[in-house]
């Protein structure tokens, strides 16, 4: 970036009205050099990362800039002579639609009249003044990219791919020319490709690999205003809002009981009439700054049809006063029958606490004889059997029921457990109701 260049970026971000006056006073012939220059008019994470890399990773929600960001980057690269140059998408209507001519940020839509390319569909090419030739390339047919090399290459949306990790190992074999760069742009879904990079990243984040997150809202200024509120609407607080709106990688695992997709498919926004209610607790025995929440789920069941209801999610990280009044606070709200707990995990600890604060409230003290994984299966069963509902969404506890599988040395975290025993208590007791036994303080 030149001086003038960084000088007009600098004036438009921090003292726009002074760069609305120097517009004013510039030329037709200088106000189109100054419109097709990127350097100028991108934020931060659009323009390509300074220093020595080989994979840009681009992490954006919808109508984030991702496209815009690809497409200029393109032009950059081929001004700089660093070709052939690859285009891939899932599909060669993806390709051509999205990367090269239709879309408002393709390339053709974006590119200065003096360096705009020729495309040439039926060769899958685009060709730019200075010879650059770039090659577009379906997602679903890796074996394409077998054998040409290329020295910059776009690839977008790979997680959709038919095979994304077979795409990414040919581009890898593809990209053999020296300054060989890879800009990956896509709305984060956590398929392993997407994991190792992120994860490579975090180890080194100055190194080989850099990578960014634009939410939807860092392009408010280019979106209509309506869109995002209706975005906000319907989907603020959810799964789907936190991935294709803020750009966030939900870390879901093959491995795990529960699925998001079964999450969302047995979803309810009310709960129906119901014949017990319950508060769970499974506590932090420590309260240091590296402790674990201490989980806290109510849970109801269905007066008519005998389902798992979970209504409300309390866990917090806090004193056991703090997180005492949390679950009596809740106990009273939701007119619960009792608290549950399980006693190899500081039952006795949990009924003391509670009792201090309201003597004789009524307390569950349950005996697990199982690991965790063992007794959330029938839990997770009945989940896929459609007879366990979320009413509404919880995007902590759904992150926990997603991304837990019971793998030796993975540490059952604190929502899960919680949840896992309020499900299991509300549904799979032999007696319904409260039974008056040893196990309750009365």
């Amino acid at each position: 970036m030149d001086k003038i260049t960084k000088y007009l970026r600098n004036l438009k971000q921090n003292d726009p009205h002074k760069f609305a006056e120097l517009l004013m006073r510039m030329d037709d012939k200088e106000l189109e050099i100054l419109q097709y220059d990127w350097n100028i008019w991108a934020r931060d994470k659009q323009l390509a990362p300074e220093g020595k890399w080989r994979y840009w990773v681009v992490l954006g929600g919808r109508s984030s800039g991702k496209s815009r960001t690809g497409s200029e980057w393109i032009i950059q690269r081929a001004r700089e002579g660093k070709g052939p140059i690859a285009l891939i998408g899932q599909t060669a209507s993806d390709v051509r639609d999205i990367m090269i001519e239709v879309g408002p940020s393709s390339i053709m839509s974006v590119c200065p009249p003096d360096f705009k390319p020729t495309y040439e569909p039926s060769k899958r090419r685009l060709t730019f003044p200075n010879g650059v030739i770039c090659t577009t390339f379906s997602g679903d047919e890796p074996g394409q990219l077998k054998g040409p090399q290329h020295q910059t290459v776009w690839c977008d949306e790979l997680p959709k791919y038919s095979d994304p990790q077979a795409t990414f190992d040919e581009i890898n074999f593809s990209t053999r020319i020296g300054d060989s760069r890879v800009l990956y742009s896509t709305t984060p879904t956590p398929h392993a490709v997407i994991k190792q990079l992120w994860t490579r990243y975090q180890e080194d984040p100055e190194g080989r690999i850099r990578l960014v997150v634009m939410p939807t809202k860092d392009n408010a200024a280019n979106i209509d205003p309506e869109f995002i509120k209706d975005l906000d609407d319907s989907y603020k607080g959810t799964r789907l809002y936190r991935q294709e709106v803020l750009g966030e990688i939900l870390w879901d695992s093959p491995d795990a009981l529960f699925t998001p997709e079964r999450l969302d498919e047995h979803r309810v926004h009310e709960a129906p009439n119901l014949d017990k209610v319950i508060v769970s607790v499974d506590i932090a025995v420590t309260n240091k700054s590296t402790s674990d929440s201490t989980g806290i789920i109510v849970g109801g069941r269905g007066k008519d049809d005998g389902h798992g209801y979970c209504l409300f999610d309390g866990t917090m990280k806090a004193s056991p006063l703090q997180w005492a009044r949390r679950v009596i606070d809740l106990y009273d709200e939701y007119n619960a029958e009792y608290v549950a707990c399980e006693v190899n995990q500081g039952g006795d600890l949990i009924e003391t606490t509670l009792h201090q604060v309201r003597p004789g409230l009524p307390v569950k003290k349950i005996t697990a004889k199982e690991s965790k994984t063992v007794r959330m299966e029938p839990v997770s069963l009945l989940e896929e059997q459609g007879k366990i509902h979320l009413v509404g969404h919880f995007p902590e506890l759904e992150d926990q029921l997603v991304q837990f599988t019971g793998k030796k040395g993975q540490r059952s975290p604190d929502r899960y457990d919680s949840f896992s025993m309020c499900m299991a208590d509300l549904l799979l007791t032999k007696k319904r109701g409260i039974v008056r036994s040893q196990e309750f303080y009365l």
